[in-house]
């Protein structure tokens, strides 16, 4: 889809993928980390060991043309008491950071488009994520974190359509 944007010269202002986002679980070293990660976002690894490595975070991950955006799902996160993990990924780490790669958000940033990854970080927490190793089931979620990760979501595409490109000041 987003090749066939770029190709129309369709102006998208922002991708969203959601991609495992209400799983949590706020026991210590619940939460483990893709490899490389310590290497290269080194700050947002010191954050997660700071917390004693809980899995109770959404994890923001996005370009820096989506960063007039994410400002305001930061704000909002902030006003809902929704922990956040923020990694800004540059075109030269999307070379090398494959994990960010994964979803949807890709194939817009391959094309030029900002976009945002909203994800619990799948895999690096949940047993059940795709049921490997467990039951992934709607009674595992947390829906006090999906109604905060709704609420933010929300504040931000609010932001993109009404054409806030610049970023939201506190």
């Amino acid at each position: 889809y987003a090749k066939g944007a770029r190709e129309r010269g369709e102006d998208i202002k922002l991708a969203v993928a959601l991609d495992a986002v209400g799983f949590t679980d706020p026991r210590p070293h619940a939460q483990r980390l893709p490899q490389g990660l310590t290497t290269l976002a080194p700050d947002l690894a010191r954050k997660v060991e700071k917390r004693d490595f809980r899995a109770d975070f959404i994890a923001l991950v996005h370009d820096p043309n989506s960063a007039p955006f994410t400002s305001a799902f930061e704000k909002e996160a902030g006003a809902v008491g929704l922990e956040l993990g923020d990694l800004e990924v540059s075109r030269l780490e999307q070379l090398v950071m494959n994990d960010v790669m994964r979803a949807d958000h890709a194939s817009f940033w391959l094309q030029g488009y900002p976009g945002v990854l909203l994800s619990d970080s799948g895999e690096f927490r949940n047993p059940g994520y795709h049921c490997w190793n467990a039951v992934d089931s709607p009674d595992t979620l947390d829906y006090g974190f999906l109604a905060k990760v709704t609420s933010a979501t929300s504040a931000m595409v609010a932001s993109a359509l009404r054409g806030e490109e610049k970023a939201v000041d506190d």
